[in-house]
């Protein structure tokens, strides 16, 4: 990424590294049950009956694995995926927390604790959560989580959206995801001309995208008609 935006971010996900190690777990190394002040730790669901009785066997089950092996960190991620699911979002925290003081560069549990986060609008860890799991793998959807979570938290990153996408293709090559968001945020520049470049490519590496070509043709006509 380019220094105006990786600057930033290093600093955001440097103090969120430095803060994981004694927040997600008590003085006898239990995971905690303590809130997060602030943010959503709870939300009531509307989950059929039938499903959360599922969800909860399973999250039973990944307590149950963890319990007799404190070092199964899948255990502890699984644990945290369904406290997710159930809405228990505090609890899911401090289980994906806890998981990475014993792994620090699981790009997995990154980007979970930045799902997580999302869901409590804790934004400050949400982004600096997919920026690390991003530093440590490629993963095209990062790229769309980080775009939304500037998009619902940080306007002033608005303009750093483009760069955003412009640096994912410079690293990870054409794919569709970035050319189309990119172009999305051409258009809503009403910057024509950019937006129908980027969908073109789209429509010449998946040829079958109907839609593609539909917004191509579109830019391309609004881009003539502001010369």
């Amino acid at each position: 990424m380019k220094a105006r935006i990786r600057i930033t971010i290093i600093a955001i996900a440097a103090a969120l590294i430095g803060v994981i190690a004694w927040q997600a777990t008590s003085d006898n190394g239990l995971l905690t049950t303590e809130e997060y002040p602030g943010f959503i730790n709870h939300e009531d669901l509307d989950i059929p009956e039938d499903v959360a009785a599922q969800w909860n066997i399973q999250l039973n089950t990944s307590e149950a694995a963890y319990a007799n092996d404190p070092k199964d960190i899948n255990a502890l991620l699984n644990t945290s995926f369904w406290k997710r699911q159930l809405g228990d979002y505090a609890e899911s925290r401090r289980a994906v927390e806890k998981s990475l003081e014993a792994n620090p560069i699981n790009f997995t549990a990154w980007t979970m604790l930045g799902d997580v986060a999302v869901n409590m609008e804790d934004w400050e860890t949400a982004e600096a959560s997919y920026i690390k799991s991003l530093e440590l793998h490629t993963d095209p959807n990062l790229y769309y989580k980080i775009e939304k979570v500037w998009r619902s938290a940080f306007p002033e990153r608005y303009n750093d959206i483009e760069v955003l996408y412009q640096d994912a293709i410079s690293e990870d090559g054409q794919n569709p995801l970035y050319l189309t968001k990119l172009a999305d945020w051409y258009a809503e520049q009403e910057r024509w001309q950019e937006a129908a470049d980027h969908v073109k490519v789209v429509t010449e590496l998946m040829p079958e995208d109907e839609g593609a070509q539909a917004d191509y043709e579109m830019y391309l006509e609004k881009a003539k008609a502001n010369k």
